[in-house]
C-alpha cells in the first residue's frame, strides 16, 4: 500500500539476538513502527509493520521521499487517527546479501520506481 515510500537518516535500533540473527526496529515520521528479524544463517527475513489508521486510510499521502516532507508527515501523524493499528506480518527468503559499507548513500538513492534499467529484475 505504500510502495515507493522512503525516508533516510532516521534512528534505527539494531541488535544481534543470536548467531547470524539481527533485529532492526524503528519508528517512521508517519508514526509507522517497523520491526525486522534478519536471519542470515537460514536466509530468512521476518518483518512486522504497525501502520497507524491514517496511513491505511490514506496511503497516497506517504508515497514520497519523506525527508522532503518531514513536518507534513508529522502533522498527518499527530492528526491521526492512530487506531485501530493495522499489523502486517510477513516472511521472506533472503536471496542476495552484499556489504556496501557504512554510510553509503548509494544504497538507498531513489524510490523503487526509479531504479536503473540495469537493476536485476528479481531484486526490484
Amino acid at each position: 500500500i505504500v510502495g515507493n515510500r522512503w525516508v533516510k537518516d532516521q534512528r534505527a535500533y539494531i541488535v544481534r539476538v543470536g548467531e547470524s540473527v539481527y533485529k532492526i526496529s524503528w519508528t517512521e515520521p508517519t508514526g509507522t513502527d517497523v520491526s525486522l528479524i534478519v536471519n542470515l544463517g537460514d536466509k530468512l527475513f521476518h518483518g512486522t509493520i504497525f501502520f497507524p489508521r491514517w496511513v491505511i486510510n490514506n496511503p497516497e499521502k506517504t508515497v514520497c521521499f519523506q525527508n522532503d516532507h518531514i513536518p507534513l508527515m508529522m502533522s498527518y501523524r499527530d492528526t491521526g487517527p492512530a487506531y485501530p493499528t493495522e499489523v502486517i506480518d510477513e516472511f521472506a527468503t533472503i536471496t542476495f546479501v552484499r556489504d556496501c559499507g557504512a554510510n553509503n548513500d548509494d544504497v538507498i538513492a531513489c524510490a523503487a520506481s526509479e531504479l536503473p534499467k540495469n537493476f536485476p529484475e528479481n531484486l526490484r
